[in-house]
Order: C-alpha cells, then structure tokens, then sequence
C-alpha cells in the first residue's frame, strides 16, 4: 500500500453523536424508531449545517500508524451541497471541489458523501492492487463522552470502521485561510529540512521522536536502538480555539501503561506542545546534548562556522584578525568546522580551518579538540594541531593561532531560531566571558536530507 505521510490535507468535516446501534420495541418509547432515526438525521444534518465557518475534517484513512492523517476543511450547505478544500499534493496550494451530501439511514444516521469528490473519493478509489487507500466516503456517527457534541463530531467509517474526527472551525475564516494558516504553521515549527528529533516526556519516561517534519516520526525509548524499538504514529496539525492542536494517530502511553496521552497544543511561550491530559509533553532537543550527542551518534556530522554566521564582536575581532592575516598571504578564509572527521585517541573532535590560496584548491587544516558535556554546559578543551602542516600555521600566522585557540572554553548552548524545534544553528556562549559568543550552522548525514 503507498504510504501517504508526506502528503497534508486540511480538512473539516461533520459533528458526533451516538448513533441508535439498535432498535428497541416502540412500547419502550415514546416514538417509533423511525421517528426516532429521523429525528436523528434532523439533529446531525442541523449540526453540520450550522457550523458558520465549516468543519475541520481530522481523517486517517487507512489506520496504519505509519500512514498520513489528512486534514480537509468542510463547508456544509442546506441545499445538499459541500465543499471540500485541501492541499492532497502537499505544494501549498489549497483545492476546493464540491460535491452532495446527505445523512442516509443504515443501522443509524450515516454521513455519506454521496456524489464523486476527488479530495474524499481519492482515498478509497481502487488502484492496481485493487485495494487502493482503503479509505471511506460514508461515516457512521460515533458518541465520545470527552467532546463537546456541539462543536465535535466523532465518525467511524462504515465499511473500515476507522474513527475520524470533525471538529468545528471557530475563527471567521475562509477554508483555503484556515489550510493555509495551519500549514504555515507547520512550516515553521517543522520546516521541511529539519533533519533533528524532538522529545517526548510521558511521566518519567522520554521517548525520541525522528522525523518530525514527515508528520510520521518513528518513536522509541531513548538512548535506545531505533531500529529494533521505533514505531511510526502519525499525526496532523490543526487550529482551534487560536491553538494549534497536534493528534496523533494513536495513543501514547508510558512504561506501565498508567498514563495516556494523544492530543497535544502548542505553547508558543515555552516552544513545547503540552498534553490535554496533563501527562505528557513534547518538547525540542537539548541543545548540548544534541551537540554532544549528535556528534558521537551521526545524528549530526558538524557544525560550521561561517563569516556570515552571528558571532559576537570579540570574537569577530578574532575571526577578521585571522582573515586579514591570511590576505596578507593571498589567502581567503572560507569557515570554521567543528566535527569528528579526523578524531583519534587525542582528541575526540576537531576544529578546522579552510582557506583558499588565490590560485589552486582549498586547504583544510585540522586541530585536535576534545569535547565533552557537563550538566547543561560544554567545554571544548584544545589539544594541538593534527600535522605538521597545521602547526606551521600557527606558527607563521599568530593571528590564527588565536583564532584557533579562542574555541578552547566552557560554554552554554542554546537554539537561536525563533522555533525551538527547527534547530539549524546552535549559539555558543562562553561561561566566563558572555560577550564572547558564536553562531554554527549544524550539518546533518546526507541520508537525513532525504526524510
């Protein structure tokens, strides 16, 4: 079956009740159970009607974890007819197409979307397997006695028996400015080439989440193996009340199943989405374990400091001094790497510098770093230049020996982007000097640019 995580629909549909399961004889009540059924469909067709700005439509149209949701938002009218928007192809580009709908009569009131829609039909047309998607177009309706039945409709798909949920859009919106502020949204909490990991905290366990921005990250205990733990569990983004709302495909639980979490709302003050149950957050990764970590783990393979880089003035002091000195040499000086690839048993990372001679290829020179984490701090401590060519530079230019020497301290690190959660660059600043400080540019595997 063709996953469909990449893909964000916003959608928003019908209103949830519990369906009558089963007829009773007449003499218990007061009226037949086809008055009763009628009355029924009065109530839901009402319902979805009168919704002033539409529904947003929460879909999971094939159950499997590591699945897309889709996100629809619904317009219902009085004359039959609905609009559906969407972004099925996920280019930012919301679709509207119309269609009728009707409430027929099964075992109880079914919402059907009763005539051919792409943005619906699309997820349970057959395709060559002759299964397609697998999804449904008619939805029974469900009673969920922790939503409000005025404002959220709980479906159940008839022939999958999948659960859906709609939920009223409260802002004085359009459907294509309700997608499209939802998916700006998440754009910028996980743009698309964030290749990291958020956290999520559950009692006192903490799960990893990868791949956030594939809206299916695979999850597992972490410090734990990820291929032999992770499992995917999907979720879409959506906006109520003002607040972005995270659900998730399934339910979290910790260790000894006695905490529950799926619902999640972002909290711009503290850049963490927070539980609706109170049991759990998500929250971004620490910024010097990531550092630390991520280096010895691959998670990242450097971090590159660059002329255009925010630094502070002392520092740029340093890194012009260095600059000018090289000039002076016909050399131009390129940036700053601090990785792993030339670690040994002295020295556990590096710190290069690349400069470019005004004719031929570019060099890079290596020193010997050791790195290391303590609490919330990170020290970098100098151990001496890799070779013989990189001595000479010291040597001959003292401008750069200071440049290169200026990395050696303690220092806090902490995420500068406005969202704490796109981690594209990591802020150094030095314990005993907080004038001194340094912006580097994080670089991740190839493999991860694929995600």
């Amino acid at each position: 079956m063709k996953k469909i995580f990449s893909t964000l629909l916003i959608s928003a549909a019908a209103a949830s009740f519990t369906a009558c399961s089963t007829i009773e004889d007449d003499f218990i009540f007061d009226k037949s159970a086809a008055e009763r059924l009628n009355e029924a469909t009065d109530k839901y067709s009402n319902l979805l009607t009168k919704a002033p700005y539409g529904w947003a439509f929460e879909y999971y149209p094939t159950g499997d974890a590591d699945d897309g949701a889709l996100l629809y938002a619904l317009k219902f009218s009085k004359d039959g007819t609905v609009t559906v928007a969407g972004d099925p192809y996920q280019e930012h580009n919301v679709l509207n197409e119309s269609s009728l709908w009707d409430i027929i009569l099964d075992q109880g009131p079914v919402l059907s979307f009763s005539t051919y829609n792409n943005l619906i039909h699309m997820w349970s047309d057959p395709l060559n397997d002759g299964e397609g998607y697998m999804g449904d177009y008619e939805f029974s309706f469900v009673y969920d006695e922790n939503e409000d039945p005025e404002k959220v409709v709980m479906l159940r798909g008839k022939k999958r028996g999948l659960k859906s949920r709609l939920k009223m859009i409260d802002e004085n919106v359009t459907p294509e400015e309700y997608l499209l502020d939802v998916d700006g949204k998440m754009q910028q909490i996980f743009p698309p080439s964030m290749k990291n990991y958020a956290l999520l905290n559950i009692g006192e366990d903490v799960y990893r989440l990868d791949g956030m921005s594939t809206m299916v990250p695979e999850y597992y205990p972490f410090g734990t193996d990820p291929i032999f733990f992770g499992q995917p569990n999907s979720y879409l983004l959506a906006k109520y009340d003002g607040k972005y709302e995270m659900r998730y495909n399934y339910d979290f639980y910790n260790s000894d199943s006695t905490l529950v979490e799926k619902n999640f709302i972002f909290d711009a003050e503290k850049q963490e989405f927070v539980g609706v149950n109170g049991n759990a957050r998500i929250t971004p990764p620490v910024s010097h374990s990531l550092l630390c970590d991520g280096l010895l783990a691959g998670d990242i393979t450097g971090a590159r400091l660059l002329k255009s880089c925010d630094m502070s003035d002392s520092f740029k002091a340093l890194w012009t001094a260095a600059e000018n000195a090289l000039k002076s040499k016909n050399y131009t000086l390129n940036e700053s790497v601090l990785s792993i690839e030339k670690a040994d048993d002295t020295g556990n990372c590096t710190i290069t510098l690349k400069y470019k001679p005004r004719t031929g290829t570019a060099v890079t020179l290596y020193y010997l770093y050791n790195i290391s984490k303590a609490d919330d701090k990170v020290t970098l401590s100098y151990v001496g230049p890799y070779n013989t060519g990189a001595a000479n530079m010291l040597t001959n230019i003292p401008d750069c020996e200071k440049y290169i020497k200026a990395f050696a301290g303690t220092y806090t690190i902490s995420n500068p982007s406005e969202y704490k959660f796109d981690v594209a660059g990591l802020k150094f600043t030095s314990v005993d000097d907080a004038s001194k400080s340094f912006v580097m540019n994080i670089t991740f595997p190839a493999e991860a640019a694929k995600n």
